[in-house]
């Protein structure tokens, strides 16, 4: 039963779309319809909301995942109920019970505040201050990787449509994926290994959730 109730409080949380609520109806038809932070950025035209709505839908992984350690004393094991709620409050952000189950997110930001709680969870059994540099090790990566397909892969001119820091932040993404995977590696070193399997597992949904976007990405590119 308390899995259950993890699954429905995960997915709800997951569900909530702050790019949807700071960018209006418009997020859905514009750019690439997501209501991820990016999109948010590039519907407004305004960078730093790519930092505001990133930062919310890290926090609702964050709390969901603080929910399910919060009710560990009922007896459950704690590693699968965190492997339960990192998976639906991925899918959550992915199919958004609020947006009638629609595709509209790939869930990054949520992986990165799943990658921050088990940082703080960590540190609590542990005492090893070391495992703070854990999601500051994803971002770096993240950020390499990016502006490394900028440096090193061909791409089209186009014009600048939404302003220069969002559209060099935001097409790349090829590099968004081999950062992930960069970053799943880093993480083999700097987490337990029980708690690697469940960013490795929410993973696997985000990195799916990309594949579409990759090859459309590849295609327009080879034309």
């Amino acid at each position: 039963m308390i899995y259950l109730v993890i699954c429905l409080v995960s997915y709800i949380l997951g569900s909530v779309p702050f790019g949807r609520m700071f960018a209006g109806k418009k997020i859905e038809k514009e750019g690439s319809k997501n209501v991820g932070a990016m999109n948010a950025a590039r519907v407004t035209g305004k960078p730093f909301m790519l930092v505001v709505v990133a930062a919310l839908d890290a926090g609702k992984a964050f709390l969901a995942l603080l929910f399910t350690y919060f009710f560990r004393s009922l007896g459950y094991n704690i590693t699968i109920a965190l492997l339960v709620a990192s998976i639906f409050v991925v899918a959550g952000h992915k199919n958004p019970i609020f947006l009638k189950f629609q595709d509209k997110g790939r869930g990054l930001s949520s992986l990165l505040g799943i990658v921050f709680f088990l940082s703080w969870f960590v540190f609590l059994k542990t005492g090893n201050y070391l495992i703070w540099i854990s999601p500051f090790v994803c971002i770096a990566i993240m950020i390499i990787a990016i502006f490394s397909e900028r440096l090193f892969m061909p791409r089209k001119k186009t014009e600048v449509r939404y302003g220069k820091v969002i559209d060099e932040l935001g097409s790349p993404i090829i590099g968004r994926l081999i950062g992930m995977v960069a970053c799943l590696i880093a993480l083999i070193f700097l987490l337990p290994s029980e708690y690697f399997a469940v960013v490795l597992t929410a993973s696997l949904i985000s990195f799916i959730a990309h594949i579409p976007r990759a090859q459309e990405y590849v295609n327009t590119s080879s034309s």
